[in-house]
């Protein structure tokens, strides 16, 4: 450890020495939980040490519990006095107006306020929904950052809403646990680490068991880690990397201004086997550009609602979800498309679902490039093992291509639009088909994409059965498009 004032040195060690016996703290009716900076709040450098202490507030007395320090040379290993906090109803909670630096440089909370909680291998807990960790203390200035919060060497959490969130200034970062040192299960009421001016925080979640954000109750809550104002900056991305089920309502991390970051979920990070679903409601990643959403290692995947990677001007972000064995269902839409000017090279995002099981898209499939042109549209690849593949609609003017492999052949609900019917020889039935010129749709040779002839919208289709591309793109080489054929009884005429 640096040198610093003898004082500040004693009072660590004072307070080291009051609890150094302690193993677990269980507040009680009367007590709150206060993080403090210490009053040498003026240590000069980036690099320094700096302490971080609790404070047990009483009606009666006031007595210091001794956490863990930031150590941003990665001299100190930190000490841990205890095995883990019961906050029960109360909530643990930064001074506001503290920090140590007045502008951050960095993205990740370098130069704000770090709170790090060390629990020392024991839980965290709490018995109410309401906010329980807070480090926000943006309230004076755009300027001003929330404190970031790391809760490190913990068990399992269960615990009211964590926020991080600035308003106006920059939100802080929230980290549980580490890569090499997971947390076990989690469970928490909601996150926010939302701006309203400047940058949201990142959020960044290891655990080995499920990661549930819902109420006690079993309802699901939100992760909110959007900008919602057109200043730069932030670092609004979100990494859950876990083993289990993981459950939210709605994931944000959209921002307006210019930064790009991506969602990432891992239900699979051991690599003992996929054991839990994904479920949510909206997933939203866009911006002014769009960053990126990756699925991968859960049974099943379900988000209720809609998807979005959508650019305001440049590249939209990509949707990729693999590794799933059982089913993929979006009940909403998919938007990774760009909204800018044309001539700014935008491009669409890519989908990629590959699943052992069903994939289902119910909304619209937009991943339309404002440049125009299937160059600059993204790509559509869906993917099923052992199931079929559902979609509400298919417009191919809206994609670069369209590839669809599934055991159980692919059906469009509704329109197929703009498909290229360019043919050079076949006759338009399933014994000859049209044989087409185009590339875009594409299908594996013995697989067959089905069509409702008797919408108008697919009515230049003439009830016709065409051959179109394989998956490498040949034209003519693939499997079919075709109408859609009732199942009865056939009856023969001689």
């Amino acid at each position: 450890m640096k040198k610093h004032n003898s004082m500040w040195l004693v009072a660590v060690l004072m307070v080291f020495a009051l609890t150094c016996d302690v193993r677990a703290v269980t507040l009680d009716a009367d007590q709150e939980l206060a993080l403090t900076w210490n009053s040498f709040t003026n240590i000069a450098g980036t690099d320094d040490t700096v302490v971080v202490k609790v404070t047990v507030i009483t009606t009666n007395y006031t007595w210091s519990l001794f956490y863990d320090w930031a150590d941003k040379n990665g001299n100190d290993t930190g000490v841990a006095a205890t095995s883990g906090l019961n906050l029960g109803s109360h909530r643990v909670y930064a001074d506001k107006g503290k920090y140590v630096y007045n502008y951050p440089t960095t993205e990740d909370g370098g130069r704000r306020n770090h709170v790090i909680l060390n629990l020392n291998g024991g839980s965290i807990s709490g018995t109410v929904d309401s906010v329980q960790l807070s480090t926000t203390t943006a309230t004076t200035g755009d300027n001003d950052p929330a404190g970031s919060l790391t809760i490190t060497n913990v068990a399992d959490m269960s615990l009211g809403q964590i926020t991080t969130g600035g308003n106006p200034g920059y939100a802080g970062a929230l980290t549980i646990g580490e890569p090499d040192q997971p947390a076990g299960n989690i469970r928490v009421s909601g996150i926010v680490a939302s701006a309203s001016h400047r940058g949201a925080g990142k959020i960044s979640i290891y655990g080995s068991g499920d990661v549930l954000i819902q109420t006690i109750s079993g309802t699901a809550t939100n992760i909110d880690s959007a900008t919602r104002d057109s200043y730069p900056g932030g670092k609004n991305s979100v990494t859950i990397h876990h083993d289990g089920a993981f459950v939210a309502h709605d994931i944000l991390a959209w921002g307006r201004g210019n930064a790009r970051y991506n969602m990432e979920f891992s239900g699979d990070s051991l690599s003992n086997g996929v054991t839990g679903v994904f479920e949510a409601r909206h997933v939203d990643n866009s911006g002014y550009y769009g960053g990126s959403i990756g699925i991968s290692g859960y049974t099943d995947v379900t988000i209720s609602g809609n998807v979005k990677t959508r650019a305001t001007l440049p590249s939209a972000g990509s949707l990729t979800i693999t590794n799933i064995p059982g089913s993929v269902t979006i009940d909403g839409s998919v938007d990774l498309s760009t909204q800018g000017m044309a001539g700014s090279f935008q491009r669409g995002g890519n989908v990629e679902v590959w699943a052992g099981g069903d994939i289902t898209i119910g909304g619209e499939l937009d991943l339309n490039s404002a440049d125009g042109g299937n160059a600059y549209d993204g790509n559509l690849d869906l993917r099923s093992a052992n199931g079929k593949i559902t979609i509400s609609s298919l417009v191919l003017t809206s994609v670069g291509r369209a590839a669809f492999e599934a055991k159980g052949n692919t059906t469009v609900m509704g329109m197929v639009s703009d498909f290229a019917t360019n043919s050079i020889s076949g006759e338009g039935t399933l014994k000859s088909p049209y044989v087409t010129t185009q590339s875009e749709l594409r299908v594996p040779v013995t697989e067959k994409i089905i069509y409702y002839w008797d919408l108008s919208e697919n009515a230049y289709l003439g009830r016709a059965t065409y051959k179109i591309a394989d998956p490498n793109g040949v034209p003519g080489a693939g499997g079919v498009l075709t109408p859609f054929v009732p199942s009865g009884t056939v009856i023969v005429v001689k």
